[in-house]
């Protein structure tokens, strides 16, 4: 560590230490030769115990340390508050990357102008639509499931598509448009039941 510049304090802290003696590791060129502890930090073992009064909303380095004594603690309050300093860094790193992660904000459009972008073609929407729309369907699987099923209707009632019609419509039971689906059932029985009714007229 002091080779890759680390101050005496700093390496001091780090290994739960006074400052003298690190320096006089230093100065024989090794740490001392008795098997160390288990563990990176002196503070191994307290980690529950300072993680949890962290938890409970004490941010106060010293009464950290103080009650840390009692239990056995050896070590200065300069460790603890690396620790501390060094938890605010990850929080503040996490904190950067969840709000980096989330998706843009956009104005939440009105029905009419949401059931146009959902039903267009995407390659005709601008950037902007299209990732909103993108983001919306892979957030809603299911709404995706109903526009491929409205657009299959659609395309069928304005004979852009051949198909059964019966079958398209039973596929609606299991989507979000259920209700409009029924709707279009009892409509195609009208219909039907109606001599010389054109479809895309009772539709209209």
């Amino acid at each position: 560590m002091r080779a890759a510049g680390v101050s005496i304090s700093r390496i001091a802290a780090e290994l739960g230490t006074e400052r003298k003696t690190v320096r006089r590791w230093l100065k024989l060129g090794h740490g001392p030769l008795w098997k160390q502890p288990t563990g990176d930090s002196i503070l191994d073992p307290f980690i529950g115990f300072i993680k949890r009064r962290w938890n409970e909303g004490c941010r106060n380095v010293a009464q950290i340390w103080r009650e840390l004594v009692p239990l056995g603690f050896r070590g200065r309050p300069n460790t603890v508050r690396h620790w501390a300093s060094k938890h605010l860094r990850q929080a503040a790193s996490k904190d950067r990357c969840a709000r980096a992660s989330l998706p843009p904000v956009w104005p939440v459009p009105g029905g009419y102008r949401l059931a146009r972008l959902l039903m267009a073609d995407p390659s005709k929407l601008n950037s902007t639509d299209e990732l909103f729309r993108t983001c919306l369907l892979e957030g809603e699987p299911a709404l995706r499931d109903t526009i491929t099923w409205a657009q299959q209707l659609n395309a069928i009632l304005q004979r852009k598509a051949t198909g059964d019609l019966a079958d398209i419509i039973a596929a609606g039971n299991d989507a979000l448009l259920d209700r409009f689906a029924a709707g279009v059932r009892r409509d195609v029985t009208a219909a039907r039941c109606s001599p010389g009714t054109n479809l895309r007229e009772q539709r209209s």
